[in-house]
């Protein structure tokens, strides 16, 4: 993700994907993928507090083909337990009338280093 950020100050990152991916089938369109298609599009903004704490601010819309638009606020913090793990937390307030009226969420992360490379024993 940092490959697609730009700092703007020290510490201050503004990463902004924008994806699309197919739902799973529904009764309207069972077998026709291309109906399925949502696109997402985030902007975040990003400041590292500390060596081990980073706070957002994100706006997240997701715009399906068939269906209402879903938009959110979001904001959150993370704290790196280790170089490997993280704790992360985030609430979200929607924007429009389909969105939910808000979301809390925690996390748990690891990372697993070197797992895909051969051992140098």
């Amino acid at each position: 993700m940092r490959s697609l950020s730009s700092a703007i100050s020290s510490g201050v990152t503004v990463p902004s994907p924008l994806c699309s991916f197919i739902a799973k089938a529904n009764r309207r369109f069972p077998s026709d993928p291309v109906n399925h298609q949502t696109t997402e599009a985030t902007f975040v903004v990003e400041k590292k507090v500390t060596d081990r704490v980073s706070l957002l601010v994100e706006y997240v819309g997701d715009y399906p083909i068939h269906g209402r638009d879903v938009e959110l606020s979001n904001m959150g913090g993370e704290y790196l337990l280790t170089r490997t793990q993280q704790v992360d937390f985030h609430l979200a307030f929607g924007l429009n009338r389909n969105s939910l009226d808000y979301i809390v969420g925690i996390g748990y992360s690891w990372r697993f280093d070197n797992l895909f490379t051969a051992s140098t024993r």
